[in-house]
C-alpha cells in the first residue's frame, strides 16, 4: 500500500518505482521492478490514515487471494489491449493468472524469429489451464497446448525477410487462458522482428521436436529461450534489482495479481505480489529490495505460491 499525502500530489502525479525479489527454497531468486503512481483527487485528504490491519488469519487469506475490489482494480490496470474479442472489462477473481516468466510480461522482441512460452496457472483444485491463440500476425501459430496446471504452449513467428525490408516489424498476439470450469483470462503481446542480415530469404524453422520432447520444451523452456525472455523482461530500477542473467528455474511472477509493469491509483496505492516455484516441495519468500519512502511489504506468507502486499504510506511534508 502507498497513500501519498495531498501535498505530494499537489504538483501532479507522484510516480515511484518498488522492486521486488522471490527466492525459492534452492536459493535461486528472481527480481522484478513496478512503476507505481499516485494521480491524486479531491478525496485524498490530508491526514487521512489507512484502515487497521485485518487479523492475522484474515490477513494471510488477503495476501493469499486479494479482495474481489483489488483484484478487479488490478485487473483494469492489466486490460489487455487487441482485438474486441481479446479485451475484458471484467474478469473473474478466480479466472487463470498468467506466468511471468516464461510469459513475456508485455512485449518481446526478437532479430528473426519470435517464439517463446506462454504459460498460465489455475487457482481451482485439480485444475486444469489450456491456452489458446486468439489473434496474431499473419503466419504466426502456437504449438499443440498442454492441458495441465499450469498449462503451456510454444508461440511461434517467422516473418518473411520482405516484411522487414522497410525496418522492425511490431505486431499483437492474444492468448486466452481458460480453466476446467470454463472461466478465463486474455493477454496480448506486443511481438517485434527487428531483422538483421542473419534472417535468410526462404530460410525455414527447424523441424519440430518428436512429441514427448515438444511437451518437455513446452512445459519449460529452453535454457536459450528463457535467458532470452529474461533479458525481455529484465528489471529497471537500482542496480541491487538489475540482473543480466537468471536461472531458468528460478520463481516466476504471477500476472496478476502481481502487476505486469506498473500499477496507477488515485490516492492509495495497494496490491499482492505472488509468485511461483518451479522445484518439488518448493517454497517461495518475496522480499521488497526498493521501494519509495515509507512503502513496505506485509509478512511474506512462505508457500507455493508465495505472497505478499506491498504498502506505501509516505509521511506528511
Amino acid at each position: 500500500t502507498w497513500q501519498p499525502q495531498p501535498a505530494q500530489l499537489a504538483s501532479g502525479p507522484n510516480s515511484q518505482q518498488a522492486c521486488f525479489q522471490a527466492r525459492d527454497r534452492t536459493g535461486l531468486a528472481r527480481n522484478k521492478c513496478i512503476t507505481v503512481t499516485a494521480t491524486g483527487g479531491a478525496n485524498c485528504e490530508a491526514g487521512a490514515s489507512p484502515p487497521p490491519p485485518p487479523p492475522p488469519q484474515q490477513q494471510q487469506q488477503q495476501q493469499q487471494m486479494p479482495s474481489p475490489a483489488m483484484a478487479a482494480q488490478q485487473q483494469m490496470q492489466q486490460a489487455p489491449g487487441g482485438p474486441p474479442g481479446a479485451q475484458q472489462s471484467t474478469i473473474d477473481p478466480m479466472a487463470p493468472s498468467f506466468v511471468v516468466p516464461p510469459t513475456p510480461a508485455a512485449a518481446y522482441t526478437a532479430p528473426c524469429k519470435v517464439q517463446f512460452t506462454v504459460q498460465a496457472l489455475g487457482l481451482h483444485q485439480h485444475d486444469s489451464i489450456t491456452i489458446s491463440l486468439l489473434s496474431g500476425p499473419p503466419g504466426s501459430s502456437i504449438s499443440t497446448p498442454i492441458t495441465s496446471n499450469p498449462g503451456s504452449t510454444v508461440f511461434t513467428w517467422q516473418p518473411q525477410p520482405a516484411q522487414l525490408a522497410s525496418g522492425p516489424n511490431s505486431q499483437q498476439a492474444c492468448f486466452q487462458a481458460r480453466d476446467r470450469t470454463g472461466l478465463a483470462r486474455n493477454k496480448c503481446i506486443t511481438v517485434t522482428a527487428t531483422g538483421g542480415a542473419n534472417c535468410e530469404a526462404g530460410a525455414s524453422p527447424p523441424p519440430p521436436p518428436p512429441p514427448q520432447q515438444q511437451q518437455q520444451q513446452q512445459q519449460m523452456p529452453s535454457p536459450a529461450m528463457a535467458a532470452q525472455q529474461q533479458m525481455q523482461q529484465a528489471p529497471g530500477g537500482p542496480p541491487g534489482a538489475q540482473q543480466s542473467t537468471i536461472d531458468p528455474m528460478a520463481p516466476s511472477f504471477v500476472v496478476p495479481p502481481t502487476p505486469a509493469a506498473a500499477y496507477t491509483a488515485p490516492c492509495k496505492v495497494q496490491f499482492t505480489v505472488q509468485a511461483l516455484g518451479l522445484h518439488q516441495h518448493d517454497s517461495i519468500t518475496i522480499s521488497l529490495l526498493s521501494g519509495p519512502p515509507g512503502s513496505s511489504i506485509s509478512t511474506p506468507i512462505t508457500s507455493n505460491p508465495g505472497s505478499t502486499v506491498f504498502t506505501w504510506q509516505p509521511q506528511p511534508a
